[in-house]
């Protein structure tokens, strides 16, 4: 087995290429944060970037950008082969390793793995489920209408997406000051829309991650005052649209699955599921 490090999140994209995009939804978290690895990486760390591949082809791919856990998904035919690898280069690197995000078989096994060589406990995390949609389903009768957010909602929305990280335990949670910026980012791309009703807002949903033919939705959050009346599934909703208008074939989202009602509310709008997750955290 061959591991080949890669300096930029580019090169990675484009030499795993084929292996990632023939399961977009589920690689698609791997693909978004490889393809602004730089942008996910604390100041003075450097993205760890590799694919491992038998017989010339791909049978590993991971990421990770320091202080995140690593992202990984591997070919089941190979799947205990390469993560011992995966394992041992981490190792010769000299790399920590903070957590492992992933397919919950891929996940389980590398922890295993990783405190086979490490004096860690294994924590685990949320546990999620990946969702697509390809034809949305509009929620009726929900008040109000949908814009993108503007540089004069900046603060607001980066107290809400501080309170989202907050309740989805987002680990390293972003100091005040880089969540301002991300956000500041967000707005002028167009990545952040708002859901209003009587000229305030009241909920925001995100899009990130875009492939080839999909994009993912996040950051969803309404406050709790404003919830219960449909906010957020018609935020979801109008956001996939521009997204599907766009071009792309398809929209994708992650759920906690202990939060029944998001869970609920996005199948009612279109979303399948897909696959699960599970964030384990590797503690000292």
């Amino acid at each position: 087995m061959q591991v080949q490090h890669y300096r930029e999140g580019a090169a990675f994209v484009e030499a795993a290429g084929d292996y990632l995009f023939r399961d977009e939804v589920i690689n698609g978290v791997l693909i978004g944060v490889a393809g602004r690895a730089e942008e996910h990486t604390a100041e003075g760390q450097r993205p760890y970037l590799a694919t491992i591949d038998q017989d010339d082809q791909i049978c590993l791919v991971a990421v990770m950008t320091p202080p995140h856990r690593l992202l990984l998904n591997v070919d089941e035919d190979f799947h205990q082969q390469c993560l011992l690898a995966l394992a041992k280069d981490l190792l010769a690197e000299g790399r920590s390793v903070s957590g492992v995000t992933g397919p919950v078989a891929v996940a389980d096994a590398f922890a295993e793995i990783w405190q086979g060589t490490c004096d860690i406990k294994v924590q685990r995390g949320m546990s999620m489920r990946v969702f697509e949609l390809r034809q949305v389903q509009r929620p009726t009768n929900v008040a109000g209408q949908a814009r993108w957010a503007e540089q004069t909602q900046l603060e607001l929305l980066t107290d809400w997406l501080d309170a989202f990280n907050e309740e989805v335990q987002e680990t390293p949670r972003p100091d005040r000051q880089r969540l301002r910026a991300t956000v500041a980012r967000k707005i002028e791309r167009q990545e952040l829309l708002v859901w209003e009703d009587e000229g305030r807002p009241v909920s925001v949903a995100g899009r990130s991650r875009p492939s080839p033919r999909g994009a993912a939705i996040n950051c969803v959050r309404t406050p709790v005052e404003f919830r219960r009346r449909g906010y957020a599934s018609a935020c979801v909703a109008e956001l996939s649209q521009r997204i599907l208008d766009t071009g792309k074939v398809f929209c994708t989202l992650f759920t906690d699955v202990s939060n029944p009602t998001s869970n609920h509310i996005y199948q009612q709008i279109g979303y399948q599921l897909r696959g699960q997750f599970v964030q384990l955290d590797f503690v000292t």
